[in-house]
């Protein structure tokens, strides 16, 4: 081997961060490549952003809590997810990949979340827990949203009625700075380019 330090479990971790092996086989086909934007995450030439998350086993109540005592503003919306029966948690210390699609990934298509569901299933994505998006916003900075070129990222997990009756799902938003929120997610909304969509990586 070349490289005598790397050992075969840096290459398994690195297969793992891309993606997969099927990810690894388009990055040396010269599909797409990767360019590094800042510490914690990595935006593929295709608009994917990739990055990994630790789970807390936090249940709804409790990530708001964390949230709020590490200096996180959760909003009304984002609160009733929270406390919402169907609230689904990963487990505690699991690490998971994240993808994040932005609208350059489907091209002319409407940036509407069932378009971005059917580019997640393309990718071979799962539908995320609803942890997912406090998660997100304890790892990401307003600034790294920012540069993403992103207002706020909304999870695809299974939506959530708010109040109004419309279906949510919480997702890091920097309009009020440093800010977890509730998004509505109709499946045949448009919504802005400065949205995100984020979603579980397969493990491999």
């Amino acid at each position: 081997m070349k490289h005598k330090d790397i050992t075969l479990g840096k290459i398994e971790a690195l297969i793992n961060k891309m993606g997969g092996p099927q990810i690894v086989d388009r990055f040396l086909r010269g599909d797409f490549t990767l360019t590094e934007v800042n510490k914690g995450y990595a935006i593929r030439e295709d608009g994917l952003i990739i990055l990994t998350v630790t789970s807390h086993g936090h249940n709804g109540p409790e990530q708001k809590k964390f949230l709020q005592e590490n200096g996180h503003y959760v909003t009304g919306y984002a609160s009733e997810i929270l406390n919402h029966g169907d609230f689904t948690t990963t487990p505690k210390g699991a690490e998971i990949q994240i993808g994040i699609l932005t609208q350059k990934m489907i091209g002319d298509l409407d940036w509407a979340p069932a378009n971005a569901r059917r580019k997640m299933e393309e990718l071979g994505g799962k539908t995320p827990s609803h942890d997912i998006g406090g998660l997100l916003r304890e790892n990401l900075s307003d600034s790294q949203i920012e540069s993403m070129g992103l207002w706020g990222i909304a999870t695809l997990s299974e939506p959530v009625k708010d109040s109004d009756g419309y279906p949510c799902a919480t997702g890091p938003s920097r309009d009020g700075g440093s800010e977890l929120d509730g998004w509505g997610v109709r499946p045949v909304r448009q919504y802005g380019s400065g949205r995100g969509f984020s979603f579980v990586l397969p493990q491999q």
